[in-house]
């Protein structure tokens, strides 16, 4: 990987550093105060946008200037405004430079002179508020010889009578005439200091602009200089007042997108570098650099903030990361904070809020763009037209199912390809989409390795794997589900590459820990149902087995599982899909199972109900939903006789009403009690008034216990309550 050094933004100061063809344009500048008689001074500008240039292009005209100055005696001062802390200490550090660079071009006795000279003409001055002395206690390292120059002379001058500037002028005029070489001021950045300050600096060099032998190179951006002078001294035209100080100005040319888009390719490339992309990733970054380089990129500092932020957010992950997705996310971050906002939102919307259902990531129905959604993004984006639908067709690209009003309706993505995403670790993924707004792998997340590594365990110790499962199940993240449900979703991801074998011997493992998963989950937030669900996709995995084997591994699962809670969701899906419920019914060729495969698991299953013991059936998570699926599978009357032996006591009507309220296994809402549902109820016991009656007589007989007889009187006014809260609603 190429050097994971962030770049300090330092201007150029080399030709070979030059990528954006500054040469040239250096060489014109540098010409200028070779070319030129220097005799009445001279002001030059370079005019651009904060992150242009000006700097870089200021060093390779010095270096130019340096070069090419061997008759001539050269010296540049480099003033930096803006790091002096106040306005006294901003002009007095510009004349102890220039006296500094004068000296050196003067013989002994004139020298002397001159610095009497420019200080008389600094204490003349009305604007220079403060006596010099400032300047050797100001302890900025390239301002103490100087400093110590003038301060050495303070006392003397202290009570001469201060003459007029013009006549200090034409005494410095006369001096500087016979000067043995040139000096180049290089003020950079005036656009950055405190308006009063700039406007200081611009009167200080309208003053001496005329210098004989010195000359001036301003670096500042027209537009924001302008409005320094507007706040700070009222003109009306802050250009024309430049206009007065500078009479040559060179203008940083717009980059070509191309220039700006090359440089950034070869530095992305270069991060992902010990990566080997696939020939669809890099066709996706190209696409990306050629859309979002349009959009957002502009000077070359635009260039060095997006490289800094692949190096710092995407670089450590950059072989589980898209390179086009991370690309994107640092623009928008750096560029539009608005969007960057909204995408995560998006994201945390469809994979994050609800870590636990696993149905709405991946179910092509999902409608994860509402209206309210597609508003607030239409606003983000702010365009019209076609540059509106153009922005949208690339925010796509990264994001399938973006929309805004009145727009064409994304792509249609099958499950498949919502899992192409995830295996190609791309940002519209559950499983990667949170690596995109790190600095480092979260403490929650599953590496290949690992997922690979059980599945491996899988077919070489089961036992082991089972064990690993478990342990997975007791780790909780912050998001109310276990490490457990990563794994499963991570497998899901992989479907398409796994073997039979491999699927074979992980229904195996789940076919003993699947129910310690459920079972674990009751603590979660009721997200114990949702969690099943991720059960149930597991078992989606067959259709990525041959035709002619499945039939063997379903009777093997159904047979041999001890996790009942997991073969009846399976079997509750499948029911609903073949037409069994009327709410969930899918036509034929779009059912998981075929006719004959479903008609198989299905009295597999009722078979084991009956011969399973009763405490083991009635300790099953979610219970209730087992009964409903005995029922609806087509065992209601063996169900139904199952329940009468079960409560042919009080107290075994008791606790089966208590274990057949669904408020026993997840959180229920404040206002739905904890009671059996009145549908189970009717179809069990043949009438919610028979459950009541047995109730109420339990409630009054003598000899019971008293906990017996409170939770007998709690069921009552639970089912009441239940049917109250129905009818109301509906």
């Amino acid at each position: 990987m190429s050097d994971a050094k962030l770049n300090n933004d330092a201007p150029i100061t080399k030709r070979k550093q030059d990528r954006l063809g500054f040469r040239k344009l250096a060489r014109h500048l540098a010409d200028a105060f070779l070319r030129n008689d220097l005799s009445g001074g001279l002001v030059v500008g370079i005019e651009g946008e904060w992150g242009s240039g000006k700097s870089s292009l200021a060093n390779l005209a010095f270096r130019r200037l340096k070069k090419k100055s061997k008759n001539h005696r050269l010296r540049i001062v480099r003033f930096s405004p803006w790091i002096i802390g106040n306005r006294e200490e901003l002009l007095g550090q510009l004349f102890a430079e220039l006296d500094s660079a004068l000296s050196d071009l003067l013989s002994i006795k004139r020298r002397k002179h001159v610095r009497t000279a420019l200080r008389k003409y600094a204490q003349a001055s009305s604007f220079l508020a403060a006596p010099l002395k400032i300047v050797g206690d100001s302890g900025i390292p390239a301002a103490g010889t100087a400093g110590r120059v003038l301060d050495s002379t303070a006392g003397a001058i202290s009570g001469l009578a201060t003459p007029s500037l013009r006549k200090i002028n034409e005494e410095l005029r006369v001096d500087l005439v016979g000067l043995d070489g040139k000096v180049v001021v290089f003020i950079d950045d005036i656009d950055r200091l405190e308006p009063e300050e700039a406007v200081e600096v611009l009167r200080l060099i309208r003053v001496v602009a005329d210098f004989p032998n010195v000359g001036y190179l301003l670096a500042y951006d027209p537009d924001n200089l302008a409005k320094c002078l507007r706040k700070a001294i009222g003109v009306k035209n802050g250009k024309a007042y430049i206009d007065k100080i500078v009479q040559a100005s060179f203008a940083i040319p717009e980059p070509m997108g191309f220039d700006l888009r090359s440089l950034l390719a070869e530095e992305t490339r270069a991060i992902f570098d010990r990566v080997d992309l696939t020939s669809e990733a890099s066709d996706r970054l190209e696409r990306a650099l050629s859309c979002w380089c349009s959009e957002y990129v502009s000077t070359p500092r635009d260039v060095v903030r997006t490289v800094n932020a692949l190096k710092l957010h995407i670089a450590p992950l950059a072989d589980r990361l898209d390179p086009a997705d991370g690309l994107f996310i640092q623009m928008i971050r750096i560029h539009h904070p608005e969007l960057h906002g909204w995408v995560q939102h998006y994201l945390m919307k469809n994979f994050g809020s609800d870590p636990n259902d696993y149905h709405l990531a991946w179910k092509d129905a999902v409608e994860d763009s509402d209206a309210v959604e597609e508003s607030k993004l239409d606003e983000i984006i702010g365009k019209q037209d076609n540059a509106r639908l153009q922005f949208l067709h690339d925010l796509r690209q990264h994001l399938p199912r973006a929309s805004v009003p009145d727009s064409r309706p994304p792509k249609h993505y099958d499950a498949d390809a919502w899992r192409q995403f995830s295996i190609e670790c791309r940002l519209y993924s559950r499983s990667y989409f949170r690596l995109y707004f790190a600095l480092s792998l979260p403490a929650d997340f599953l590496s290949d390795e690992e997922v690979s590594g059980f599945l491996e365990t899988c077919s070489r110790d089961r036992e082991e794997a089972v064990h690993q499962f478990r342990n997975r199940c007791a780790e909780t993240r912050s998001q109310d589900s276990n490490m457990a449900q990563v794994l499963l979703f991570r497998i899901i991801e992989l479907g398409p590459s796994m073997s039979p074998s491999q699927i074979l011997d992980l229904f195996s493992v789940l076919g003993e820990g699947a129910d310690e998963f459920i079972r674990n989950s009751q603590s979660l937030s009721g997200s114990t149902v949702r969690l099943r669900n991720v059960l149930i996709e597991v078992f989606h995995l067959v259709k990525w087995l041959p035709m002619n084997e499945r039939m063997a591994i379903l009777e093997k699962l159904f047979e041999n599982a001890l996790s009942l809670a997991w073969l009846n969701g399976i079997v509750w899906e499948a029911a609903g899909e073949h037409g069994l419920t009327h709410d969930i019914s899918k036509p034929v060729e779009k059912r998981l199972l075929t006719p004959k495969e479903f008609g198989g698991i299905r009295a597999q299953f009722l078979e084991r109900l009956k011969r399973t013991d009763p405490i083991q059936l009635m300790e099953t998570p979610l219970f209730p939903g087992l009964m409903e699926v005995w029922c609806l599978a087509g065992g209601e009357e063996d169900a139904k006789a199952w329940v009468t032996r079960q409560a042919s006591g009080d107290e075994g009507l008791v606790d089966l009403l208590d274990r057949l309220s669904f408020g026993h296994y997840v959180q229920m809402p404040d206002d739905y009690r904890h009671a059996p549902r009145r549908g189970m109820l009717e179809i069990l016991f043949g009438s919610v008034e028979r459950v009541e009656g047995r109730l109420n007589a339990i409630a009054s007989k003598a000899g019971v216990t008293t906990d017996l007889r409170e939770n007998a009187k709690r069921l009552v006014s639970a089912i009441v309550a239940n049917q109250q809260n129905d009818e109301e609603a509906g």
